[in-house]
């Protein structure tokens, strides 16, 4: 940029399952990220337009640089948060907003997550302890412990005195009822459901617990953020079709199949969940990862991560299905993968070795679509730069 850029404001407020970041449409910094997918939201002061992101967006986008306060003071509410009921407020975001613009973020060209993060993790920083979470700066969603509820009490008329009939101690006496006032009702309060059993684990472990050391503190956080989506109310927590609902578990199984540990062991799982998640959040080659911050690709990135770390047969599926989804959409061809001359050597016949009988054949007897030669050609490159490797049973082939 030719100048410093201006300041940032950013509001936040928890509004049901998430807590919606609001800044200014036409601050440079969202300009240079139109990769994340801001939304428009309510206009602001004197009609300025206005974006948005999800809570948990902006922390998988700008918040891996960010790292909690363990003085003695901070650290109770330190420990209060959890990635169930992670949230930060707008002053908070202003001020670690602003230390990126001070810090030079912008000097650098930005088109995807990766490149963000990569210019992120770069920054020389002015002052970082603009970027430390004290207790003031957690906005943290409803809790995870069930609690009951209370019932509504109806409200009740006033009654009249009524006067006593007849003389008292003979036939027929009826004493005087006094006057009632009128009680007024109270509603019911509703009680909070317990958190599903599943999900138990990610309550046990606080941010803490999944800090990292270096210039990329919440480098896990952020990843699991991006996996967990919005997830600040109960409900939304217990939603069976939820994205929290569908990370949570997929997040456990694959812990549990890792490391050994029993799905329906929460203080297990939690206690491995660091580990795997050091595993899988730098499992994908950044060349197979999505641009932006859109919870459907989202959580496809995180299943596939999962299976490819799972085994081979896990790793070349989802090398195959990822090139394959945007095979038809690569940029054309550099030099180096323009098409090669004819051999003037004759066909080598198949080999046992080279070409088992479920490969025999493979690419050799079908037609070769447009789209398919687009996927080889990004394969190869993935192959070149050393992001995955060829296929067991193939090394050596001429």
């Amino acid at each position: 940029m030719s100048g410093p850029p201006p300041p940032i404001h950013a509001n936040c407020a928890i509004a049901d399952a998430d807590a919606p970041v609001i800044v200014p449409a036409t601050h440079p910094l969202v300009v240079a990220t139109p990769f994340l997918g801001w939304r428009p939201t309510a206009a602001g002061a004197g009609g300025a337009a206005m974006v948005m992101l999800s809570t948990w967006q902006m922390i998988l986008a700008f918040g891996r640089c960010f790292y909690a306060s363990r003085t003695p003071a901070d650290l109770p509410a330190t420990r209060r948060a959890h990635p169930l009921n992670l949230g930060l407020t707008g002053a908070f975001w202003t001020r670690a907003l602003n230390e990126y613009l001070s810090s030079g973020l912008l000097n650098h060209t930005m088109s995807s997550r990766v490149e963000l993060h990569a210019a992120l993790d770069g920054l020389t920083l002015t002052n970082a302890a603009n970027l430390s979470v004290a207790a003031a700066d957690w906005l943290l969603g409803e809790d995870t412990v069930g609690t009951p509820g209370v019932p509504p009490v109806a409200p009740v008329a006033a009654q009249a005195r009524v006067p006593a009939r007849g003389r008292r101690g003979t036939a027929g006496y009826v004493p005087a009822v006094p006057a009632v006032g009128a009680v007024p009702g109270r509603p019911g309060i509703p009680g909070r459901p317990a958190l599903e059993a599943a999900l138990n684990y990610l309550t046990l472990i606080d941010v803490i617990g999944l800090e990292e050391a270096g210039n990329s503190p919440w480098a896990l956080i952020s990843f699991l953020a991006g996996l967990l989506g919005a997830c600040l109310s109960q409900a939304e927590r217990n939603r069976s079709a939820s994205q929290v609902q569908l990370a949570g578990r997929s997040l456990a199984a694959g812990c549990a199949g890792r490391f050994g540990t029993a799905v329906t062991e929460p203080h297990s799982i939690a206690a491995d969940l660091r580990d795997f998640l050091r595993i899988v959040s730098r499992a994908l080659p950044a060349e197979m990862l999505s641009t932006g911050v859109d919870s459907a690709e989202l959580r496809a990135e995180g299943r596939d991560a999962m299976l490819y770390v799972r085994d081979a047969a896990g790793r070349r599926h989802v090398e195959e299905a990822r090139i394959h989804s945007f095979g038809s959409m690569c940029a054309p061809p550099s030099p180096l993968y323009s098409p090669m001359p004819a051999s003037p050597r004759e066909p080598r016949a198949p080999s046992p070795a080279c070409d088992p009988p479920e490969r025999a054949g493979r690419f050799s007897e079908r037609p070769v679509a447009g789209g398919e030669i687009a996927m080889r050609r990004a394969f190869r490159s993935l192959e070149v730069s050393g992001a995955i490797r060829s296929p067991e049973g193939l090394a050596g082939c001429e």
